[in-house]
């Protein structure tokens, strides 16, 4: 048992130097004149440079292909992002799947808090590094299932867009039913059909979680406000982070070292401003790094860190895409380091169903 604590403390210590690092990026990303929003942070976007001790854990955020300067154009703009990572304002498509809305607008992220659109991502990556669960799949399991009517819309929309796309009139396909337009599909999928019932009910069920008036909705609405109902909702909010048949068998002594030291420093009000519902409440990453959370986290600095390549892409965080990317590769064949992808056992989907979310960041005992 004591073995299992130790091991546990260790892994722990790392998450926090992980996620100040984190946040480290968020803040320099902030810091320059034009200020930069990367859009799309997630595991599969995160590398490690991890010493043989352990103590050094150097990380890189990557992949600034959704990147966008901060801009009214880019804040209204269509920006890719992974759904289960993205806040509740990332653009549902929903609507326009089941033929509720003809028209797509999303918008890319808050103008007037640009920085929070990448605080929720972290902030749900935490929540996965500390209890082995996507933020996501804990609101999911309190989620009504879609109806099979509006899977049956949904798959009936994306069968005619895809027709139209493919040359087929959109007025040949007025009117017909699901059983029609199905055969006509066929005739342009002859190697078989792809699973959009499946594809549906995953779209579907995120609409439900995420959609103003969803369960994501009822409990972060009043995260990052004042008075009693805020307090609520941050006890709820614990509720469901911690509930034992959300954390991942192995996790239990991380989730609840997690958990105590969250208490003694009021960390989890901090948090809870991470993932409100509301954008312009998310806090700052300036104001996460203040927290008495992090202030006894030390991160290390980057010994193959090239000062004069930075500086030449400092004006463009964007342009520095190549100097990471060649950097991770001479890492990877490095003496005494190996290349890590932040945290998965399998890169499959990003739901964190079926995954082990630490097995690249134990301690090596």
């Amino acid at each position: 048992m004591a073995d299992n604590v130790k091991v546990s403390s260790t892994y722990f210590s790392r998450v926090k130097r992980v996620f100040k690092q984190l946040i480290e990026g968020l803040e320099y990303l902030m810091s320059h004149v034009d200020r930069w929003v990367h859009h799309d942070i997630k595991p599969d976007n995160i590398v490690i440079k991890e010493s043989l001790d352990g103590q050094s854990d150097i990380l890189k955020i990557i992949d600034f292909g959704t990147m966008r300067k901060v801009s009214r154009e880019a804040a209204a703009a269509t920006i890719p992002a992974t759904p289960t990572y993205a806040p509740p304002e990332f653009p549902d498509y929903t609507d326009y799947l089941v033929g509720k809305n003809p028209e797509f607008t999303p918008t890319g992220f808050n103008f007037d808090a640009p920085w929070s659109f990448d605080v929720y991502s972290v902030g749900v990556i935490l929540v996965r590094l500390t209890t082995g669960s996507n933020f996501y799949r804990k609101l999911a399991k309190k989620t009504l299932d879609p109806s099979s009517a509006e899977v049956k819309d949904c798959i009936k929309n994306i069968m005619i867009a895809e027709l139209v796309a493919a040359g087929v009139p959109h007025s040949r396909l007025e009117n017909k039913s699901v059983d029609q337009i199905y055969k006509a599909y066929l005739l342009f999928a002859p190697d078989g059909v792809p699973d959009i019932h499946n594809q549906c009910h995953s779209d579907l069920k995120c609409h439900n979680v995420k959609k103003k008036g969803g369960t994501e909705y009822d409990i972060t609405a009043n995260l990052g406000h004042e008075g009693a109902e805020a307090k609520e909702a941050v006890a709820s909010l614990m509720e469901i982070l911690f509930d034992k048949n959300n954390v991942v068998e192995g996790l239990e002594q991380v989730a609840k070292q997690y958990k105590d030291e969250g208490d003694k420093s009021d960390w989890f009000n901090v948090f809870a401003k991470m993932i409100a519902f509301d954008p312009t409440l998310r806090t700052t990453p300036d104001e996460i790094l203040a927290s008495t959370f992090l202030e006894n986290v030390v991160t290390p600095i980057d010994p193959d860190y090239n000062a004069e390549a930075a500086q030449k892409s400092s004006e463009d965080p964007a342009a520095s895409k190549e100097l990471a990317v060649g950097e991770q590769l001479r890492v990877a064949s490095s003496l005494g380091t190996r290349r890590h992808v932040l945290p998965l056992k399998k890169r499959t989907s990003d739901d964190g169903s079926g995954e082990d979310p630490v097995r690249r960041l134990r301690m090596k005992t």
